[in-house]
């Protein structure tokens, strides 16, 4: 029974994806005949049409094996190839919110051993330094727990209190190469080891964790990556103080939809946060992708 659910879900969702699509490529087939540049200026139909979809979608979910088949990409392009659209869905919850790494003052010496293994492993020349330019941006205080740590001291315009997205990220990994001239730190694939939250303590879906994950918070295991494999006397003491366990309907487990098309040789880049079990939007980011 809880397979056919699954595959319902998966039809679902598959058939909700190529339907935005579809809607959006109508709308540029409907005006690219036009003589001027054709724009989807309204990314609100795209963002009407996903957060729907979701709302949808997540009466459906019930656990984590349903929750495995929403997420896909989704390919379509016009039939002269001038509109191409990339539709994919992914979990945040199967990593590390990087901004619990430093709440209510204290600084959270899980996450930080696994920031710690990831400089490691990364050959960063200064982690210390890296962290702490990471602990000032999350604080919100502007005093420097190193010298050159607060980067709002010497900009004015950077913002403080949270680590938004991988861009702001990639502004604080810009400053440490300016102090250090240590190139390894863009090696660093942020992306698949983190995301940007509000810092509070949340689930890891421990059937969709990346190797990558389980590596550097050092978590051991053997036959697959499942929360059974996982659930070992050597990773008790990890798995209880992350929340590592699987999906559970009665709890937040955030999803991002991001779409990404190219009009008229332009790029545009939208991304949607949402919070299935509250049927709720987090954020919403819309701007180009240079």
């Amino acid at each position: 029974m809880r397979k056919s659910v699954a595959l319902m879900i998966t039809l679902f969702f598959l058939l909700s994806s190529i339907y935005i699509l579809n809607v959006i490529l109508k709308y540029y087939e409907k005006h690219s005949s036009q003589a001027k540049p054709v724009y989807i200026g309204e990314n609100s139909l795209i963002i009407k049409n996903t957060l729907q979809t979701f709302s949808k979608m997540s009466d459906q979910i019930k656990t984590s094996e349903d929750l495995q088949k929403i997420f896909t990409t989704v390919p379509l392009s016009s039939k002269e190839g001038k509109f191409r659209i990339l539709y994919t869905i992914e979990p945040l919850f199967n990593k590390i919110d990087i901004n619990t790494f430093f709440f209510k003052n204290k600084i959270n010496p899980y996450i930080e051993n696994y920031i710690d293994n990831i400089l490691s492993y990364y050959q960063i020349k200064n982690p210390v330094l890296f962290k702490d330019l990471l602990l000032d941006t999350i604080d919100t205080d502007n005093k420097e727990r190193e010298a050159y740590s607060e980067i709002i001291l010497q900009n004015p315009y950077f913002q403080n209190g949270k680590i938004y997205n991988i861009k702001h990220l990639k502004q604080i990994e810009k400053h440490y190469y300016q102090i250090t001239n240590d190139k390894n730190i863009f090696n660093i694939p942020w992306e698949k080891l983190v995301f940007f939250g509000n810092g509070q303590k949340h689930i890891i879906e421990c059937n969709l964790l990346d190797k990558n994950v389980i590596k550097f918070l050092g978590l051991k295991y053997n036959n697959g990556i499942t929360c059974k494999a996982l659930q070992t006397a050597e990773n008790n003491e990890t798995i209880k103080n992350l929340n590592i366990i699987a999906y559970d309907e009665n709890k937040s487990f955030w999803i991002k939809g991001e779409i990404t098309y190219l009009i008229n040789n332009q790029k545009q880049n939208i991304k949607i946060i949402y919070d299935i079990h509250n049927k709720k939007v987090i954020s919403v980011e819309s701007n180009p992708v240079y």
